[in-house]
């Protein structure tokens, strides 16, 4: 298993299993990081996502989504919540303790990332391609995302979202 101490300063490429899967692989190029698996397409709410010793779901609720909750694989109570505004381009994200961090999408350049009152933790960038693709470049600290380790994958399954809905229209 690859720990995010490894992945220091190092960028990673999201990729998709295969063309009619969705499942997708952060690749380290030698091996796998970490792996979300998307939702049935018919009528699926649940993601799971898997790696860095973990595993998690994320489940969106609401009408149009505008919620997801993050709980570990198996259980039913969440630990963190995210408050998606459908009408802004920021979310917030609410994690135990009460600490809340930002996630920013940024439409002009197929970006989302993760800040919290310090700034800038994490980003997830899209890449021009047919497949759902993206990188994620992990900063020399990785010490508050040890804290989440859940974050990379979850900027991604925000990311491609955005990008979906956009191509429909």
């Amino acid at each position: 298993m690859i720990t995010l101490q490894e992945l220091r300063g190092m960028t990673l490429r999201w990729r998709r299993v295969s063309l009619f899967s969705r499942s997708h692989e952060l690749s380290t190029g030698t091996g796998v990081a970490a792996r979300l698996d998307g939702p049935s397409t018919l009528f699926g709410r649940v993601s799971t996502a898997e790696g860095f010793g973990g595993k998690w779901e994320f489940q969106e609720r609401g009408v149009f989504g505008n919620t997801v909750e993050i709980r570990e694989a198996g259980h039913h109570m969440p630990f963190a919540i995210l408050r998606v505004n459908p009408w802004r381009s920021t979310s917030v994200l609410e994690l135990p303790k009460g600490e809340r961090w930002t996630l920013r999408y940024r439409f002009w350049k197929g970006i989302m990332e993760a800040e919290d009152k310090g700034g800038p933790i994490l980003a997830c960038s899209s890449v021009l391609s047919l497949a759902d693709s993206a990188v994620v470049t992990f900063p020399a600290d990785v010490s508050k995302i040890e804290r989440v380790p859940w974050i990379p994958m979850l900027l991604f399954m925000l990311l491609s979202g955005h990008r979906r809905s956009a191509a429909a229209g």
